[in-house]
């Protein structure tokens, strides 16, 4: 069995060639502007969902709230795939830190082709799916703390024992910003946003693209791109520089 990193004692890199590259290139930085220039060209260009799945190994930095707290993503990287216990998978996951909490955040993606709303201002069945599927991740989350922490391998560990406090973020991207152009629509949407539980957010693609030409909580630096297979995190990829 391959060993994990002494660069990132987090992961097992595919080959020496690959963990060389992450040692001499992870402290380069991207442009965040470079980023949301291409997020947009993406989202002009995507079919469906994997396309964008694609699109943010690529370029993770483009992912919400990396850097929610000051330390940014734990080993700066970010989790493709992860299952969570036996009954789901998340398209994105990280956790970020400070010296008093450690927060697990989990994203779901959908294709930008899928609408938010019907013709007649009510929600479509797409995003009622969806909001249903992040409001399960999070029930389940919230129950279950320590399987999660789990599910993210030694990057968990940091939670347990320490006195961390420990949440757990679960995020939809869905929908383009240009369907809010009714007051129903706005108001529904509104109103969604604020029902929502503290842990449970959803927003557009639109609002990533604001986050990162505004620089807010933007991690600018390169970022591993792992996937878990045979009970650890192996490396998948490195991202790509965007200057």
């Amino acid at each position: 069995m391959k060993r994990h990193s002494y660069s990132n004692h987090f992961v097992i890199f595919p080959d020496s060639w690959v963990e060389r590259e992450w040692s001499e290139t992870k402290g380069y930085r991207i442009d965040p502007s470079v980023v949301a220039d291409k997020l947009r060209l993406a989202l002009r260009k995507a079919r469906d969902e994997r396309d964008m799945q694609a699109f943010f190994e690529d370029y993770p930095q483009a992912l919400p709230e990396l850097q929610f707290y000051h330390n940014g993503p734990r080993g700066g990287l970010v989790i493709s795939k992860l299952p969570l216990g036996q009954d789901f998978i998340c398209d994105f996951a990280y956790a970020s830190e400070n010296s008093k909490c450690v927060q697990f955040t989990c994203v779901e993606i959908e294709s930008p082709t899928k609408r938010l709303f019907n013709k007649d201002g009510s929600f479509t069945s797409d995003y009622c799916h969806a909001r249903q599927q992040i409001a399960d991740w999070n029930t389940w989350g919230q129950q279950n703390l320590r399987l999660v922490c789990g599910a993210f391998d030694r990057i968990g560990d940091l939670a347990y024992p320490k006195t961390y406090t420990v949440r757990l973020e679960c995020i939809l991207i869905m929908g383009r910003r240009s369907e809010l152009n009714t007051i129903k629509r706005k108001q529904r949407w509104s109103a969604e946003n604020a029902l929502r539980q503290a842990s449970m957010h959803v927003m557009t693609y639109d609002r990533l693209i604001d986050e990162l030409e505004n620089g807010f909580r933007v991690w600018t630096q390169r970022m591993l791109v792992c996937h878990y297979a045979d009970r650890a995190l192996q490396v998948k990829q490195i991202s790509k520089l965007a200057t």
